[in-house]
């Protein structure tokens, strides 16, 4: 869990409308996801902000601009992939991820996954199985990853990844075989399910905001960017509508919590 440090930007706001524009800087605040058994480090900063709001007890909108460092993922990506996808079946598929990259194309992502993709069979013969090998050899699968924020069916709101196959180069029938059959969806689904993971926890409002908030805040949009030299990062805004009624607990709550 995002640590509580976070809240105490809250515990100096006025407790009636605002008179004018503010900004507080969230500096980074370091979390972890676990992915394939591995701890991926993130961290997590940004922005709370307000806009001048006319004088009463209505409802006052704030802004939060959070941006999540996801260069620990691009740097374990490759292990994360090998854990998630690598296989070898006697008497039938065999997988070995060999590299992975991720780079940021905003607002999606990049991905390049090197493998060596074999198929196997078995025959028996003179009352023994022997595998034999029916086709192999290496292939370059891309893939186009672009996070979404959707309806999650109950009135708010959720964020998901999808995952766009691109080219995939191999050599003759087992470029055949990862276009046309059920090997490339299922890398597809497999590598979505994988960083999924790390992108729900970075949107996760819980971890930002405390609970009692948490009705109150709109995801408005996500999308990957580029952080620098290619280190990738989840950029997110949302609304927080308060009631004026319930600023002043509320920000008592942030208070408390430090």
């Amino acid at each position: 869990m995002i640590p509580n440090r976070t809240f105490i930007v809250f515990a100096a706001l006025p407790l009636v409308a605002f008179c004018a524009e503010f900004t507080f800087e969230i500096p980074p605040i370091p979390f972890s996801v676990d992915i394939a058994g591995q701890p991926v480090a993130l961290s997590i900063s940004g922005q709370f902000s307000a806009a001048p709001q006319p004088p009463g007890t209505g409802d006052q909108l704030f802004k939060l601009n959070l941006r999540t460092d996801l260069g620990d993922l691009q740097n374990r990506l490759t292990s994360v992939l090998q854990t998630e996808l690598n296989k070898s079946d006697r008497c039938g598929e065999r997988i070995e991820i060999r590299d992975a990259t991720l780079a940021p194309a905003a607002p999606a992502a990049h991905l390049s996954v090197q493998l060596h993709f074999e198929r196997w069979a078995c025959v028996k013969l003179l009352g023994k199985d022997n595998a034999k090998r029916l086709l192999g050899g290496n292939a370059t699968v891309q893939a186009i990853l672009t996070p979404k924020v959707v309806d999650d069916g109950s009135g708010g709101e959720s964020v998901r990844l999808d995952a766009d196959l691109g080219t995939i180069d191999a050599d003759g029938s087992l470029g055949e075989v990862l276009r046309s059959g059920s090997v490339g969806p299922a890398l597809r689904e497999k590598i979505r399910e994988a960083l999924l993971k790390a992108v729900q926890k970075s949107t996760d409002m819980n971890g930002v905001v405390p609970i009692g908030m948490k009705h109150l805040v709109t995801i408005q949009s996500v999308g990957f960017a580029d952080a620098g030299r290619g280190k990738l990062e989840l950029d997110l805004t949302a609304g927080m509508r308060v009631p004026g009624a319930q600023i002043a607990g509320l920000l008592e709550q942030f208070g408390n919590r430090n």
